[in-house]
């Protein structure tokens, strides 16, 4: 699989599992993003297809920036730039990264959840959040995927409680459209 570098590509990406989210960072930050980083192979092995984090990727390995999920990402293709890009489209401040942002079931909302405040307990979250979405996915999977995403992302904000910002794409005009030219931007740059 090549990274995600169309806005249907993108929304293909998105669409797979029962949660979709995309990792965000500064770069500036490496060992707690290489914490996380590093975890994805536990992440990946726990959640399985219920929950895919996607990362912002440099050319490289594949030859091509853009988007990749978990299972195929290597900590080396994390593209700061394309990261940081992504900050500024998201409204999301450097303090507040690490970042998570969660998509609903389409185009039309996503929330955002800081991690860099659960400096010590990021694990027991996304093990819980995996939890959420991997019962979803089994007691859910008879929902039509709209349904599905729908009800898992319900969860999730249930779980998370105060402890995210939730914020509306209607806001952010075209945002699956600025995440993919964000990514066009970087590959070309780079040529």
């Amino acid at each position: 699989m090549l990274p995600a570098q169309t806005i249907d590509e993108f929304t293909r990406l998105l669409e797979r599992r029962a949660l979709s989210s995309l990792f965000l960072d500064t770069g500036y930050n490496r060992r707690f993003t290489g914490d996380i980083i590093e975890y994805k192979e536990i992440f990946d092995e726990h959640v399985g297809d219920a929950w895919d984090i996607i990362f912002p990727c440099a050319s490289g390995r594949s030859n091509a920036g853009g988007y990749l999920p978990s299972e195929l990402f290597n900590p080396d293709d994390f593209d700061g730039n394309l990261s940081r890009k992504l900050l500024k489209i998201f409204n999301v401040v450097g303090r507040e990264c690490p970042a998570i942002v969660f998509f609903g079931y389409d185009q039309s909302d996503y929330f955002i959840y800081p991690l860099k405040r659960l400096r010590g307990e990021w694990q027991e979250h996304f093990y819980e959040i995996g939890e959420i979405a991997l019962k979803s996915s089994q007691e859910n999977g008879h929902l039509a995927d709209v349904e599905l995403k729908a009800q898992t992302m319900r969860e999730v904000r249930n779980y998370l409680g105060p402890r995210f910002r939730f914020e509306t794409v209607g806001r952010v005009t075209g945002l699956f459209a600025q995440v993919v030219g964000a990514a066009s931007s970087a590959v070309s740059m780079l040529k």
